[in-house]
């Protein structure tokens, strides 16, 4: 089975090289990192255990890709509409396409380019950063939660495929769930997404800075139940209970800097669209408003323009 990583950072990077390191034919996709890692491999610095790809089968053009059975989108949202129409180069009528993305509606978007191929939603549980070409530091979790994109077929007809990406990844030792619920699981991860990656830059404060801090505690869950409550809004089925949920896995897992951190002190674009814009506008067109969210978007595009322009 082929297997394809677009976009070799720290979330491709790490799965990737799991993969790799078990044996399955990986493919990598890169840009800057191209010649090191050609060179050099992959390597991912791991409290579960240090991990080198020395070979790895790198590419800098999509096009010389070979055909590939399972296509992992690993890259910022941001790219999407530069990529997506370039996956049919590398695509079969039987490709599964796994996107590993945060935000709303990657799926749909997807299905344009690719309208008879498996769509799989992919939410990471992971803490990773690339802290150098061709090389991960994986701090803490790295479970993946698949969510399929279900358009004139059900949960029963596609299991077959479902169970066979998940145990290759369970062979990677990659922890990983099955859910039918597409919207559910990405409304879930905006629970967490909204809140710690927008004050994260706003505040210049990790994790565990911002839930260390009183004020910034009730601020991060009162974000959180917005965002709660603009799902049930929507019609979908998430509980008051996640929020201490999710704050208690916060507060166990290693003190990090949420991705949008990371890209603001690099001086790259954020995903504001995915994580902020389309959940905005999801929810204003069924009527409900979210100023606390909305405040957050709007302090977000400021700091941003300045920071890509000075």
């Amino acid at each position: 089975m082929i297997i394809s990583i677009i976009g070799t950072g720290a979330v491709g990077g790490y799965y990737g090289a799991k993969l790799a390191n078990v044996g399955f034919n990986v493919h990598f996709l890169l840009r800057s990192d191209y010649l090191v890692v050609k060179n050099s491999g992959i390597t991912v610095d791991s409290p579960k255990g240090n991990l080198i790809c020395s070979h790895v089968n790198a590419y800098v053009d999509i096009n010389d890709m070979p055909k590939t059975d399972l296509v992992i989108i690993a890259v910022k949202t941001t790219e999407n509409v530069n990529l997506f129409p370039k996956l049919t180069s590398i695509c079969h009528k039987n490709t599964i396409v796994l996107l590993l993305q945060n935000g709303l509606t990657v799926e749909n978007d997807l299905k344009i380019s690719l309208p008879n191929n498996l769509i799989i939603g992919g939410l990471c549980f992971l803490c990773a950063e690339k802290i150098a070409p061709g090389k991960i530091a994986h701090f803490d979790y790295g479970a993946i939660k698949f969510a399929p994109l279900l358009h004139g077929c059900n949960l029963k007809e596609i299991s077959e495929q479902l169970a066979l990406i998940g145990s290759l990844f369970d062979k990677a030792g990659i922890q990983t769930q099955i859910v039918n619920n597409l919207a559910k699981a990405r409304w879930e991860k905006l629970v967490w997404n909204i809140p710690f990656n927008g004050l994260s830059v706003i505040l210049r404060s990790t994790t565990q800075q911002l839930l260390s801090h009183t004020e910034s505690n009730l601020l991060i869950r009162a974000i959180m139940t917005e965002v709660v409550n603009a799902a049930q809004s929507l019609h979908i089925p998430l509980n008051q209970s996640l929020i201490d949920t999710q704050i208690h896995a916060t507060q166990q897992m290693i003190d990090y800097s949420p991705s949008m951190k990371v890209d603001f002190e690099r001086k790259k674009v954020m995903e504001l669209e995915q994580i902020y814009l389309k959940p905005l506008a999801a929810a204003n067109d069924n009527g409900f408003n979210m100023p606390l969210v909305t405040m957050l978007a709007q302090q977000l595009a400021f700091i941003e323009h300045h920071n890509l322009t000075r």
